[in-house]
């Protein structure tokens, strides 16, 4: 059977909810939102026993005015559903249920009901008036001291703790929803979504969104009403922990949607990385709040409270911080097929880098099996050589030092190459080898040592106040420089036969270049 709008007559299509068609819902829609200071009701208009004065606030569904109760002689405030008869069915559902989930609430923190009513079919509930500012307010300007952050927040959770004890989730928690009274007392307000806890009614569909993204829980932003519970509104407490913590709410982006889906898959920064001087127990306390998966938070309200009181008495914690490897892992069942790609890639990164340090590895080694076997066969040598010479046989080092030359002379590292040569040398430079003494030794007190090569093309100058240096005997040019390593005193040179090599000696030690 086809409905009719009952405002214009037009038929309404199938599997619109409201009771209006699209075009009189939209004016409708118009009509409450062009204009910021639109008043369904004018100051000193009466709504049942209520004359009303300013407005006080707007939500979603409704208008909130401070007004008098003429019969009793008191200020309250009174709040109206500002669709009026454009409001669908649902709407009107919510908008009861607020007022009848918080007027079974009777507690210190949690804003109190008065009366419940409907004024020319526009339904409405007077309520207790709170003098003051909401947490919203508060943090306008960034963020409150840590301790003021705990002391504030605790009575809310306190009450909340309560509200679930009476059958009633929240579901709406958030800085604007939270009021300090003129006594500086946290009060919890706008129960619009609030709903009875295990409730067979269904005044949403699965898969519908309500509430302020940066405070919903994930189970509420992916729109799983039958996993919504207490838990739920422990999230949107430590997201308003959080917002007192750091001057901004667990994500921010540029429309609901993106704030969704960071809710749904993101972790949020840890307090401390937006403002250090946040405790790390109550920050502890609040990424516990935060953690995606339900179970992980805390089980009830009154463990958060139990929690916040033991971090204002300075006592441990029983929450611990994840880690990194705890969040990774917890990111990893959230997106296993990311996690299977990420795994996929490290695998064959690894591969990459593995294979070829195992085949460094092995050459390193056999390199390193050569220049040992090297090593020994030259210093084997070099023993045998100065085992000979102790015995008297003829020896000449010089032709030694070739020999040894000629055996590295095909290795491939040069750096080893010179080292090995300089152990040779080491070896060979005993005692009993003898340097000629050289010739035209000018007299102290700074004697000059001089010596020629075999071709009289190169000589070698040096004196105990100076280097040693190497000249071109034909222009006197300087070739080489050779710094000691020791202060001189008494310096003797001699160049090899072939004039490859330099030798000094000095004290009875020798040096060979």
């Amino acid at each position: 059977m086809t409905r009719s709008c009952p405002t214009c007559s037009r038929p309404i299509p199938a599997g619109t909810r409201s009771r209006f068609c699209p075009h009189c819902s939209l004016l409708g829609a118009i009509e409450l939102n062009d204009d910021d200071d639109f008043m369904p009701h004018q100051a000193g208009q009466m709504i049942g026993g209520y004359r009303i004065g300013e407005m006080l606030g707007r939500g979603g569904m409704g208008i909130v005015y401070r007004a008098h109760q003429r019969s009793l002689g008191r200020d309250v405030a009174v709040k109206v559903l500002v669709a009026g008869e454009f409001a669908d069915a649902g709407t009107r559902r919510r908008f009861q249920a607020e007022a009848a989930a918080a007027a079974r609430l009777r507690h210190p923190h949690i804003v109190a009901i008065h009366e419940i009513g409907e004024h020319e079919g526009k339904p409405f509930f007077s309520m207790e008036l709170v003098e003051g500012r909401t947490f919203a307010e508060l943090v306008r300007d960034g963020p409150i001291p840590p301790a003021t952050a705990a002391r504030l927040l605790r009575p809310v959770v306190e009450a909340v703790q309560f509200a679930h004890e009476q059958g009633v989730l929240h579901r709406d928690l958030k800085p604007s929803n939270l009021l300090i009274d003129a006594f500086g007392e946290p009060r919890v307000s706008d129960f619009g979504l609030a709903r009875q806890i295990n409730a067979d009614e269904r005044f949403t569909l699965t898969g519908e969104v309500l509430g302020s993204p940066s405070y919903l829980a994930p189970e509420q932003a992916r729109g799983e009403r039958e996993q919504e519970g207490p838990a739920s509104d422990v999230y949107s407490l430590g997201a308003i922990l959080y917002h007192l913590l750091t001057g901004r709410p667990p994500f921010l982006g540029d429309s609901p949607q993106a704030i969704l889906r960071q809710v749904i898959d993101d972790e949020p920064f840890a307090p401390r990385q937006l403002n250090p001087t946040v405790p790390a127990d109550l920050e502890t306390i609040c990424l516990k709040c935060l953690e995606k998966d339900s179970a992980r938070r805390y089980a009830s309200a009154r463990e958060l409270a139990d929690e916040l009181g033991r971090f204002q008495r300075r006592e441990p914690l029983h929450a611990r911080p994840a880690g990194i490897i705890g969040r990774g892992w917890r990111w990893c069942q959230r997106h296993p097929a990311k996690a299977s790609a990420v795994v996929a890639l490290l695998v064959t990164l690894l591969t990459l880098l593995i294979v070829p340090t195992l085949a460094y590895v092995r050459v390193s080694r056999a390199e390193q099996a050569r220049e040992t076997q090297l090593r020994e066969t030259l210093l084997s040598q070099a023993r045998a050589l100065r085992l000979s010479g102790r015995s008297g046989q003829q020896r000449d080092s010089w032709a030694a030092l070739a020999e040894a030359s000629r055996i590295v002379e095909g290795d491939r590292n040069p750096e080893f190459t010179l080292r090995l040569r300089r152990e040779a040398i080491a070896t060979l430079a005993l005692n009993d080898a003898w340097i000629e003494a050289a010739t035209n030794v000018p007299p102290e007190p700074d004697p000059t040592y001089l010596s020629f090569d075999a071709r009289q093309q190169t000589y070698a100058q040096s004196s105990f106040r100076g280097p040693v240096r190497v000249v071109r005997a034909g222009d006197g040019q300087q070739l080489s420089l050779l710094t000691l390593t020791t202060q001189s005193v008494q310096h003797v040179l001699n160049f090899s036969p072939g004039g490859r090599f330099l030798a000094l000696r000095h004290k009875g030690e020798i040096a060979i270049w």
